[in-house]
């Protein structure tokens, strides 16, 4: 008799065993699945959120002055070139805080503006319009890097006149707008934004 009792015990802790196993493993996907859209938000950093393609044309002249008085004539060297610039602007995630409430079927969402992220300059876009050099005055490599960096200022200056900041916000607001609605539970919750910065 002694046999079959242990037989039970042992059939007895196996399934008890298995059942809390399971428990632990719902319970464990259930927690997951409650801050998914939370851990989206957070896990992007900083996401960029709208791109400018800019074209900018620098002309760099170098001559020769008497004395800062007037210039040598014949000593002008002269350069007309371009460069495609793409301009990031980004919008930081993790800055994000959000309030669901299911009574009024509303999600408030706190967000910071857009930024400027970084300008890139495409080496291979350039395009030299005019190039006289000239052996009393030559455009050297400093004056050149110089004209790069205005050049560079300008375009993200330019795509910031253009809405590049605004346009980010509007594709944050239908990203994350787009992340909610994913949500089966909450694909009819009106989405409001309001900005912390």
């Amino acid at each position: 008799n002694s046999i079959p009792r242990i037989g039970k015990t042992i059939a007895l802790v196996v399934l008890v065993v298995v059942i809390v196993y399971v428990g632990l493993m719902i319970s464990s996907n259930f927690r997951s699945s409650s801050n998914a859209t939370k851990f989206g938000l957070q896990d992007m950093g900083e996401l960029i959120t709208q791109t400018a393609f800019v074209t900018e044309v620098q002309d760099s002249r170098d001559d020769r002055e008497f004395f800062k008085l007037f210039k040598i004539p014949f000593t002008e060297s002269r350069m007309i070139f371009s460069y495609d610039f793409t301009v990031d602007a980004s919008v930081n995630f993790e800055k994000i805080t959000y309030r669901v409430n299911d009574e009024k079927k509303e999600i408030k969402v706190k967000l910071p503006h857009a930024r400027h992220y970084k300008t890139t300059p495409d080496f291979t876009s350039q395009k030299v319009y005019l190039d006289e050099d000239n052996l009393f005055s030559r455009i050297d490599l400093k004056e050149q890097n110089e004209a790069m960096i205005k050049m560079q200022t300008n375009a993200t200056n330019t795509a910031i006149e253009n809405n590049l900041l605004e346009a980010a916000d509007k594709n944050a607001q239908r990203i994350i707008t787009a992340m909610f609605k994913s949500d089966s539970n909450r694909k009819d919750y009106k989405v409001i934004y309001t900005y912390i910065d």
